[in-house]
Protein backbone atom coordinates (compact mmCIF):
# COMPACT_ATOMS: atom_id res chain seq x y z
CA UNK A 1 0.00 0.00 0.00
CA UNK A 2 2.77 2.57 0.80
CA UNK A 3 3.78 1.87 -2.94
CA UNK A 4 0.32 2.69 -4.34
CA UNK A 5 0.44 6.02 -1.86
CA UNK A 6 4.03 7.13 -3.30
CA UNK A 7 2.43 7.13 -6.70
CA UNK A 8 -0.70 9.72 -5.75
CA UNK A 9 -3.33 6.37 -5.04
CA UNK A 10 -4.87 7.47 -1.72
CA UNK A 11 -6.01 4.88 0.64
CA UNK A 12 -9.29 4.84 2.33
CA UNK A 13 -9.59 7.42 5.06
CA UNK A 14 -6.10 9.54 3.92
CA UNK A 15 -8.19 11.10 1.16
CA UNK A 16 -10.30 14.15 -0.04
CA UNK A 17 -13.67 14.14 -0.60
CA UNK A 18 -15.03 14.04 -3.91
CA UNK A 19 -17.05 16.74 -5.44
CA UNK A 20 -20.48 14.96 -5.44
CA UNK A 21 -19.76 13.05 -2.08
CA UNK A 22 -23.29 14.50 -0.57
CA UNK A 23 -24.98 13.81 -3.57
CA UNK A 24 -23.55 10.43 -3.62
CA UNK A 25 -24.69 9.35 -0.22
CA UNK A 26 -28.28 10.68 -0.45
CA UNK A 27 -28.52 8.45 -3.55
CA UNK A 28 -27.63 5.50 -1.71
CA UNK A 29 -30.19 6.01 0.75
CA UNK A 30 -33.29 6.21 -1.98
CA UNK A 31 -35.86 3.97 -1.12
CA UNK A 32 -36.10 1.13 -3.18
CA UNK A 33 -39.78 -0.84 -3.76
CA UNK A 34 -37.96 -4.23 -4.10
CA UNK A 35 -37.24 -3.41 -0.28
CA UNK A 36 -40.14 -2.41 1.20
CA UNK A 37 -41.27 -3.19 4.54
CA UNK A 38 -43.07 -6.36 2.88
CA UNK A 39 -41.00 -7.20 0.49
CA UNK A 40 -37.96 -7.32 3.09
CA UNK A 41 -39.27 -8.35 6.53
CA UNK A 42 -38.72 -9.62 8.95
CA UNK A 43 -38.85 -13.03 7.54
CA UNK A 44 -36.99 -12.16 4.70
CA UNK A 45 -33.78 -11.05 7.10
CA UNK A 46 -34.29 -14.43 9.22
CA UNK A 47 -33.61 -16.20 5.47
CA UNK A 48 -30.63 -13.58 4.68
CA UNK A 49 -29.16 -14.29 7.99
CA UNK A 50 -29.77 -17.89 7.36
CA UNK A 51 -27.40 -17.19 4.76
CA UNK A 52 -24.81 -14.67 5.78
CA UNK A 53 -23.86 -17.34 8.84
CA UNK A 54 -23.59 -20.17 6.64
CA UNK A 55 -21.24 -18.47 4.07
CA UNK A 56 -17.70 -20.04 5.41
CA UNK A 57 -15.63 -18.69 2.12
CA UNK A 58 -15.75 -16.53 -0.31
CA UNK A 59 -17.59 -18.59 -2.99
CA UNK A 60 -20.46 -19.23 -0.61
CA UNK A 61 -20.52 -15.51 0.11
CA UNK A 62 -20.37 -14.53 -3.54
CA UNK A 63 -23.08 -17.23 -4.01
CA UNK A 64 -25.74 -16.95 -1.24
CA UNK A 65 -25.24 -13.52 0.11
CA UNK A 66 -23.96 -11.65 -2.70
CA UNK A 67 -27.47 -13.20 -4.63
CA UNK A 68 -29.24 -10.78 -1.91
CA UNK A 69 -27.15 -8.02 -2.43
CA UNK A 70 -27.67 -8.08 -6.64
CA UNK A 71 -31.49 -8.86 -5.90
CA UNK A 72 -32.86 -10.04 -9.78
CA UNK A 73 -31.80 -6.85 -11.33
CA UNK A 74 -28.59 -8.55 -14.19
CA UNK A 75 -26.21 -6.07 -15.21
CA UNK A 76 -22.97 -7.14 -17.85
CA UNK A 77 -20.85 -8.18 -15.16
CA UNK A 78 -17.81 -10.58 -14.22
CA UNK A 79 -16.47 -12.66 -11.53
CA UNK A 80 -12.63 -12.46 -10.69
CA UNK A 81 -11.96 -11.58 -14.04
CA UNK A 82 -8.42 -10.96 -15.00
CA UNK A 83 -7.79 -7.40 -16.44
CA UNK A 84 -4.82 -8.10 -18.31
CA UNK A 85 -5.40 -5.40 -21.28
CA UNK A 86 -5.00 -2.43 -18.95
CA UNK A 87 -2.09 -0.10 -18.74
CA UNK A 88 -0.65 -0.69 -15.62
CA UNK A 89 -1.76 2.20 -12.72
CA UNK A 90 1.32 3.01 -11.57
CA UNK A 91 5.26 3.17 -12.03
CA UNK A 92 5.72 -1.08 -10.46
CA UNK A 93 5.15 -4.24 -11.26
CA UNK A 94 1.97 -5.20 -9.11
CA UNK A 95 -0.42 -7.72 -9.78
CA UNK A 96 -2.65 -7.36 -12.89
CA UNK A 97 -5.89 -6.23 -11.71
CA UNK A 98 -8.55 -9.31 -10.48
CA UNK A 99 -11.82 -8.00 -9.18
CA UNK A 100 -14.07 -10.20 -7.16
CA UNK A 101 -16.91 -8.79 -8.80
CA UNK A 102 -17.34 -5.85 -11.39
CA UNK A 103 -20.37 -4.39 -13.60
CA UNK A 104 -19.07 -2.48 -17.06
CA UNK A 105 -20.73 -1.84 -20.01
CA UNK A 106 -22.11 -4.51 -23.13
CA UNK A 107 -19.55 -4.06 -25.83
CA UNK A 108 -21.21 -3.11 -29.49
CA UNK A 109 -20.55 -2.14 -32.51
CA UNK A 110 -21.68 1.46 -31.73
CA UNK A 111 -18.93 1.97 -29.33
CA UNK A 112 -16.33 -0.18 -31.43
CA UNK A 113 -14.49 3.65 -31.79
CA UNK A 114 -14.09 4.29 -28.21
CA UNK A 115 -13.19 0.96 -27.41
CA UNK A 116 -10.45 1.08 -30.05
CA UNK A 117 -9.12 4.93 -29.05
CA UNK A 118 -9.04 4.02 -25.13
CA UNK A 119 -8.46 0.38 -25.35
CA UNK A 120 -5.80 0.00 -22.58
CA UNK A 121 -8.04 2.32 -19.90
CA UNK A 122 -11.36 1.32 -20.20
CA UNK A 123 -11.11 -2.63 -22.06
CA UNK A 124 -10.28 -4.82 -19.18
CA UNK A 125 -10.38 -7.61 -21.65
CA UNK A 126 -9.50 -8.80 -25.15
CA UNK A 127 -12.15 -10.85 -24.81
CA UNK A 128 -14.97 -9.80 -27.28
CA UNK A 129 -17.84 -10.33 -24.24
CA UNK A 130 -16.08 -9.48 -21.75
CA UNK A 131 -17.88 -6.14 -20.27
CA UNK A 132 -15.66 -2.91 -20.60
CA UNK A 133 -15.87 0.47 -18.76
CA UNK A 134 -16.01 -1.15 -15.59
CA UNK A 135 -16.97 1.26 -12.83
CA UNK A 136 -18.71 -0.72 -10.25
CA UNK A 137 -16.24 -3.26 -8.42
CA UNK A 138 -16.65 -5.37 -5.16
CA UNK A 139 -14.55 -7.20 -2.90
CA UNK A 140 -15.49 -10.13 -0.33
CA UNK A 141 -13.69 -12.04 2.39
CA UNK A 142 -14.65 -15.06 4.54
CA UNK A 143 -15.39 -14.21 8.07
CA UNK A 144 -12.48 -13.42 10.87
CA UNK A 145 -10.28 -12.78 6.99
CA UNK A 146 -8.65 -8.95 6.98
CA UNK A 147 -10.81 -6.22 6.42
CA UNK A 148 -7.83 -4.27 5.02
CA UNK A 149 -7.08 -6.42 2.59
CA UNK A 150 -10.22 -6.28 1.00
CA UNK A 151 -10.31 -2.65 1.35
CA UNK A 152 -6.96 -2.40 -0.46
CA UNK A 153 -8.02 -4.61 -3.02
CA UNK A 154 -11.03 -2.14 -3.31
CA UNK A 155 -8.68 0.82 -3.56
CA UNK A 156 -6.52 -0.97 -6.26
CA UNK A 157 -9.69 -1.75 -8.19
CA UNK A 158 -11.65 1.81 -8.11
CA UNK A 159 -8.55 3.82 -9.22
CA UNK A 160 -8.79 1.81 -12.55
CA UNK A 161 -12.27 2.56 -13.02
CA UNK A 162 -11.73 6.09 -12.51
CA UNK A 163 -9.35 6.16 -14.39
CA UNK A 164 -11.46 5.01 -17.67
CA UNK A 165 -13.88 7.32 -16.53
CA UNK A 166 -11.65 10.54 -16.50
CA UNK A 167 -10.39 9.45 -19.75
CA UNK A 168 -13.50 8.27 -21.50
CA UNK A 169 -15.49 11.77 -20.30
CA UNK A 170 -12.64 14.03 -21.73
CA UNK A 171 -12.25 12.07 -24.77
CA UNK A 172 -13.27 14.40 -27.64
CA UNK A 173 -13.81 16.97 -25.38
CA UNK A 174 -10.39 18.16 -23.76
CA UNK A 175 -12.23 17.93 -20.47
CA UNK A 176 -9.79 18.14 -17.32
CA UNK A 177 -11.07 16.14 -14.44
CA UNK A 178 -14.37 18.03 -12.32
CA UNK A 179 -13.29 15.61 -9.21
CA UNK A 180 -16.32 14.33 -9.18
CA UNK A 181 -16.65 10.32 -8.27
CA UNK A 182 -18.13 8.31 -11.00
CA UNK A 183 -16.59 4.95 -9.54
CA UNK A 184 -17.90 3.04 -6.90
CA UNK A 185 -16.53 0.07 -5.15
CA UNK A 186 -18.02 -1.74 -1.93
CA UNK A 187 -16.25 -4.85 0.41
CA UNK A 188 -17.90 -7.43 2.27
CA UNK A 189 -15.87 -8.60 5.68
CA UNK A 190 -17.01 -10.12 8.71
CA UNK A 191 -20.95 -8.92 7.98
CA UNK A 192 -20.06 -5.67 7.75
CA UNK A 193 -20.68 -4.27 3.86
CA UNK A 194 -18.96 -0.63 2.89
CA UNK A 195 -19.18 1.14 0.09
CA UNK A 196 -16.41 3.61 -1.47
CA UNK A 197 -15.96 6.25 -3.97
CA UNK A 198 -13.20 6.60 -6.04
CA UNK A 199 -12.15 10.28 -8.08
CA UNK A 200 -8.89 11.75 -9.99
CA UNK A 201 -7.67 14.85 -9.22
CA UNK A 202 -5.19 16.63 -12.14
CA UNK A 203 -1.45 15.68 -12.03
CA UNK A 204 0.20 18.97 -9.95
CA UNK A 205 3.09 19.35 -12.91
CA UNK A 206 3.79 18.10 -15.87
CA UNK A 207 4.58 14.45 -16.59
CA UNK A 208 3.15 13.58 -13.27
CA UNK A 209 0.51 10.85 -13.09
CA UNK A 210 -3.18 12.05 -11.85
CA UNK A 211 -4.04 11.84 -8.21
CA UNK A 212 -6.63 9.12 -7.26
CA UNK A 213 -8.41 9.28 -4.16
CA UNK A 214 -10.61 6.85 -2.52
CA UNK A 215 -13.67 7.98 0.70
CA UNK A 216 -15.98 5.62 2.45
CA UNK A 217 -19.39 6.63 1.67
CA UNK A 218 -20.92 4.55 4.52
CA UNK A 219 -21.24 1.17 6.04
CA UNK A 220 -23.42 -1.13 7.32
CA UNK A 221 -23.77 -4.14 9.98
CA UNK A 222 -25.62 -6.79 8.31
CA UNK A 223 -26.16 -8.86 10.92
CA UNK A 224 -27.25 -5.88 13.03
CA UNK A 225 -31.24 -5.89 12.46
CA UNK A 226 -33.51 -5.66 9.68
CA UNK A 227 -33.57 -1.76 9.09
CA UNK A 228 -29.69 -2.04 8.91
CA UNK A 229 -29.50 -5.07 6.57
CA UNK A 230 -32.56 -3.47 4.48
CA UNK A 231 -30.44 0.03 4.46
CA UNK A 232 -27.03 -1.74 3.06
CA UNK A 233 -29.28 -4.05 0.71
CA UNK A 234 -30.66 -0.96 -0.67
CA UNK A 235 -27.22 1.09 -1.01
CA UNK A 236 -25.81 -1.85 -2.40
CA UNK A 237 -28.20 -1.74 -5.10
CA UNK A 238 -28.50 1.91 -5.92
CA UNK A 239 -24.30 2.04 -6.29
CA UNK A 240 -25.40 -0.35 -8.87
CA UNK A 241 -27.63 1.04 -10.70
CA UNK A 242 -25.80 4.61 -10.09
CA UNK A 243 -22.55 3.13 -11.71
CA UNK A 244 -24.58 2.22 -14.40
CA UNK A 245 -26.17 5.18 -15.24
CA UNK A 246 -22.91 7.45 -15.11
CA UNK A 247 -21.21 4.91 -17.24
CA UNK A 248 -24.04 4.29 -19.76
CA UNK A 249 -24.08 8.46 -19.95
CA UNK A 250 -20.70 8.85 -20.55
CA UNK A 251 -20.70 5.91 -23.40
CA UNK A 252 -23.91 8.03 -24.74
CA UNK A 253 -21.88 11.59 -24.39
CA UNK A 254 -18.86 10.33 -25.99
CA UNK A 255 -20.45 8.63 -28.75
CA UNK A 256 -22.33 11.88 -29.64
CA UNK A 257 -19.13 13.68 -29.33
CA UNK A 258 -17.34 11.82 -32.18
CA UNK A 259 -21.04 12.12 -34.33
CA UNK A 260 -20.84 15.41 -34.35
CA UNK A 261 -16.97 15.57 -35.76
CA UNK A 262 -15.45 15.35 -39.19
CA UNK A 263 -13.58 12.22 -39.84
CA UNK A 264 -10.75 14.12 -39.89
CA UNK A 265 -11.39 15.43 -36.34
CA UNK A 266 -12.31 12.36 -35.30
CA UNK A 267 -9.33 11.03 -36.40
CA UNK A 268 -6.92 13.67 -34.74
CA UNK A 269 -8.78 12.61 -31.63
CA UNK A 270 -8.08 8.90 -31.98
CA UNK A 271 -4.51 9.53 -32.23
CA UNK A 272 -4.46 11.90 -29.22
CA UNK A 273 -5.64 9.28 -27.21
CA UNK A 274 -3.39 6.38 -28.86
CA UNK A 275 -0.84 8.92 -27.36
CA UNK A 276 -2.12 8.93 -24.03
CA UNK A 277 -2.38 5.73 -23.52
CA UNK A 278 1.48 5.35 -24.99
CA UNK A 279 2.45 7.54 -22.55
CA UNK A 280 0.96 5.97 -19.67
CA UNK A 281 2.78 2.18 -21.07
CA UNK A 282 6.30 3.99 -21.10
CA UNK A 283 5.67 5.53 -18.00
CA UNK A 284 4.20 2.44 -16.25
CA UNK A 285 5.54 -0.59 -18.62
CA UNK A 286 2.81 -3.42 -19.24
CA UNK A 287 1.45 -6.42 -17.45
CA UNK A 288 3.67 -8.85 -18.82
CA UNK A 289 3.40 -12.64 -19.42
CA UNK A 290 5.52 -12.89 -16.20
CA UNK A 291 3.60 -10.91 -13.75
CA UNK A 292 1.27 -13.42 -11.49
CA UNK A 293 -2.60 -12.60 -11.50
CA UNK A 294 -2.72 -14.19 -7.82
CA UNK A 295 -3.91 -12.60 -5.11
CA UNK A 296 -2.06 -14.77 -2.80
CA UNK A 297 1.98 -13.87 -3.89
CA UNK A 298 1.82 -10.42 -5.22
CA UNK A 299 5.00 -8.42 -5.74
CA UNK A 300 6.79 -6.22 -3.71
CA UNK A 301 8.41 -2.85 -3.93
CA UNK A 302 11.30 -4.75 -5.42
CA UNK A 303 8.68 -6.57 -8.36
CA UNK A 304 8.81 -10.32 -6.08
CA UNK A 305 6.47 -12.28 -5.02
CA UNK A 306 7.99 -12.37 -1.59
CA UNK A 307 6.93 -10.16 1.63
CA UNK A 308 9.58 -7.56 3.01
CA UNK A 309 10.13 -4.88 5.40
CA UNK A 310 9.09 -1.96 2.91
CA UNK A 311 5.72 -3.09 2.05
CA UNK A 312 3.20 -5.77 2.82
CA UNK A 313 1.83 -7.11 0.04
CA UNK A 314 -1.11 -5.61 -1.49
CA UNK A 315 -3.32 -8.82 -1.72
CA UNK A 316 -1.71 -11.11 0.56
CA UNK A 317 -4.17 -13.54 1.43
CA UNK A 318 -5.18 -14.78 5.12
CA UNK A 319 -4.33 -18.06 6.39
CA UNK A 320 -8.42 -20.14 6.26
CA UNK A 321 -10.35 -18.37 8.83
CA UNK A 322 -11.75 -20.85 11.28
CA UNK A 323 -15.29 -21.67 10.62
CA UNK A 324 -17.94 -19.50 12.98
CA UNK A 325 -20.42 -20.69 15.02
CA UNK A 326 -24.23 -20.07 13.53
CA UNK A 327 -26.32 -18.09 15.98
CA UNK A 328 -29.70 -19.16 16.89
CA UNK A 329 -32.36 -16.75 16.41
CA UNK A 330 -32.86 -16.88 19.74
CA UNK A 331 -29.24 -15.31 20.70
CA UNK A 332 -30.03 -12.98 17.83
CA UNK A 333 -33.23 -11.58 20.15
CA UNK A 334 -31.32 -11.52 23.38
CA UNK A 335 -28.66 -9.30 21.41
CA UNK A 336 -31.38 -6.93 20.04
CA UNK A 337 -33.23 -6.62 23.47
CA UNK A 338 -29.61 -5.40 25.30
CA UNK A 339 -29.65 -2.98 22.78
Amino acid sequence: MRLLITDRVDRARRTKNPANYDHLRSRLEKPRGSLSLTQFSEAHYENFLDAIDSAFDEDQIMTDVFSVLKGNKRLPSRTNHSCKNWAPLISANLVIPLPGFFDGAEQSAADSELRQALDGVIVPSVSSNTPFLPNFFAEVKAPGASAEVARRQAVYDGAFGARAMHHLKAYGARETSDENAYTLTSTYTDFRLEIFAHSLTEPDGLGRPPHYHTVSLNRWMLDEDVEASRAGVTAFRNARDLAQEYGDTFIADANQRMQSFSQETRGEYMEEAFQRIREIAERNGSFGSSVSTSRSDPPNEKGHGSESDAMMPLFHRQAEPKKRLRRSKNVRASRAEKD
